[in-house]
Parts: structure tokens; C-alpha cells; sequence
């Protein structure tokens, strides 16, 4: 077929566009748009080197080794190539025999998930010969209410297809989105329960501490008190058993019971063997004057302990006791 009886408009500029987007995209699809009301679907062009094989001149490419079985030596540059070659391929071979045709071409993603790019040009046949007498086409037979019907019935479900492909696409979509917030949130939750299970560790260790601090200082007070009051019971029993030997000694030296007991009992009084040891006292008690005195002061205070103790046992007797 030969190139030069056809023109494009616009068609430079799709193959731009087509090489640009071609190491994201994953097929392409050519339409025919003549008539604006439909768009006629012609022919579809996978970018992959299976493809691009038949609309490169191969022999002239590659070397005499080259293995026409073998498309992994077709790179990418010729794939977008021979995409260019197919579109005007399929371009001049639907102009045959007519003035000119519009064409769309649409790019669409791997799998056809999304469009990716769409672009309408002009091919022009220049050598059409519009004097060719036009065939009588049969009369064409009016259609039937069930032929409107069925027409009308594959439109809506197509229609509805394509809402329900786009619902589809909507509905993954949110999900998705839905999806990396819960994954979010999930992670942001984790990191602090994480960072909560650090404090309540650190916490708990604490507290853990303290009190063992406060057992060994609750142990430490109760050795503390258990030595006091061993030491003053020691103390004690060494007061008395002092006393006992004085009492022991007195009595071996010739004094009489009642000065041993006396003593015994002086020996008992911390605070009084420490007055009766003081130098000043012990002057004191030089003078016979001092001692008459001294003697005098220790009976009355006995006499007025004797009467307190008569008056508090004459209180404590009844009328009634009195009467018997």
C-alpha cells in the first residue's frame, strides 16, 4: 500500500504522546469516530515485543544470528516504533475507498485499569475516486418494536456495565484508602502501647526498689530496737546483780541488813550513785550538819508518804463499811 496517496493531521503529535507513555502503559486501541454519534472499535495493539515483531523490518535491524522466534532482543524503542507503524497501518487500510476517516486512539494502563490517554486524528486518502457509481443498496426493512427493544435493552446493559466497572474501580479504590489509614492508625497505636508497657516497667522496677529499700530499713529498725532492748536488759540485770554483790559485801564487811538493803537500793538508782559520786556532793556530806539535815528531809517526806497512803485508804472505806 502505498504511503504517499495519505496524509494525517494531528497524527505526530499522538506518537509523542504514545512514546512518552509507553513504559507505563499496556496496550493501545484504535476507534473509528466518522460518525461522532459511535465509536466503532477497529483493532488493538498489545506493547509488547510479540506485537511490535510483525511491523518491524527485522532483517534490515538485527544481524544474520538473529532468531525470529526470539523477541527479547527488541527494545523499547522499536516497540514504540512499531505502535506508530500500526496506527497508521490500520489508518490506511479502513480509508480505502473513502475521502478521509477520524480515528481515535486511546492508551490504556496494563490490564486495562485505568485510561491513561486518549486523541483523535485525520487520515486523508488522496487518490479516492468519489466518481464510482454507488452501488443500489437493497431497501433496508423497517425494525420491529422487539428489534428497537432488544437494541435499546444491549446500550443499557453496557451502560451499566460501565457503571458498574466504574462503581467497581470507586469502591477498591476507598477501600484501599481505608485500608492504609486502619494500617496507619494500627502502627501508631502499637508504638504507644509500646511506649506505655516501657513506662509501666519503669514503674513497676520502682516501686519494686522501694520497698525492698523500705524492708532493709524496716529490718535495720528492728535490729536497731532488738540490740536497745537487749542492752538495757543487760543493763539492768547488771544493776541488780551490782546491788546483789554490794548487798553480799556489805554484809560480809559486818553491816546489818537494813544499811545492806539501803545500799542495794542506791545501787539500783542510776541518777543516785551518780549524785552520791559527785565531788560537791561528797563535800556535803563532810559536814554532820549537812548529813542531820539530809536525814531530816528523808523522814518527813516519809511521814508525809505514809499519811497521803492512810488518807487514800480512809477514803477508800464505805458508810456502810464504817457501820459494820
Amino acid at each position: 500500500m502505498s504511503r504517499d496517496k495519505f496524509s494525517y493531521e494531528g497524527l505526530k503529535a499522538i506518537d509523542g504522546r504514545i512514546r512518552r507513555l509507553s513504559t507505563e502503559a499496556g496496550y493501545l486501541v484504535i476507534q473509528d469516530r466518522t460518525d461522532r454519534r459511535q465509536d466503532d472499535t477497529l483493532a488493538r495493539f498489545n506493547l509488547t515485543a510479540e506485537d511490535a515483531a510483525a511491523y518491524l523490518d527485522l532483517p534490515t535491524v538485527f544481524d544474520d544470528d538473529y532468531d525470529p522466534d526470539d523477541p527479547s532482543e527488541i527494545t523499547h524503542e522499536m516497540i514504540c516504533e512499531a505502535a506508530a507503524a500500526w496506527v497508521r497501518d490500520v489508518a490506511e487500510r479502513n480509508t480505502v475507498g473513502e475521502e478521509w476517516r477520524r480515528f481515535r486512539v486511546r492508551v490504556y494502563a496494563p490490564k486495562g485499569i485505568r485510561l491513561m490517554d486518549s486523541a483523535q486524528f485525520v487520515c486523508r486518502n488522496h487518490e479516492a475516486d468519489l466518481d464510482l457509481p454507488v452501488p443500489e443498496l437493497p431497501e433496508m426493512p423497517l425494525p420491529t418494536f422487539d428489534e428497537a427493544t432488544a437494541v435499546a435493552s444491549s446500550k443499557g446493559i453496557k451502560a451499566l456495565g460501565d457503571y458498574y466497572a466504574q462503581w467497581g474501580h470507586l469502591v477498591i479504590g476507598s477501600i484501599g484508602q481505608l485500608q492504609g489509614v486502619n494500617q496507619s492508625m494500627i502502627h501508631h497505636l502499637h508504638r504507644q502501647l509500646q511506649d506505655a508497657q516501657e513506662q509501666v516497667d519503669k514503674l513497676v522496677s520502682t516501686l519494686l526498689e522501694n520497698r525492698a529499700r523500705e524492708a532493709e530499713l524496716a529490718d535495720a529498725r528492728e535490729a536497731e530496737e532488738r540490740d536497745s532492748s537487749a542492752r538495757t536488759v543487760l543493763a539492768q540485770q547488771a544493776l541488780e546483780q551490782l546491788g546483789e554483790a554490794a548487798r553480799a559485801f556489805l554484809s560480809t564487811r559486818g553491816l546489818t541488813p537494813e544499811l545492806a538493803d539501803v545500799l542495794g537500793v542506791i545501787g539500783t538508782s542510776p541518777e543516785l550513785m551518780r549524785a552520791l559520786s559527785s565531788p560537791d556532793v561528797r563535800a556535803l556530806m563532810q559536814d554532820p550538819d549537812n548529813l542531820k539535815g539530809l536525814a531530816a528531809m528523808l523522814e518527813g517526806a516519809a511521814q508525809q508518804a505514809r499519811a497521803m497512803r492512810e488518807q487514800a485508804a480512809n477514803q477508800s472505806i464505805t458508810p456502810e463499811d464504817a457501820a459494820a
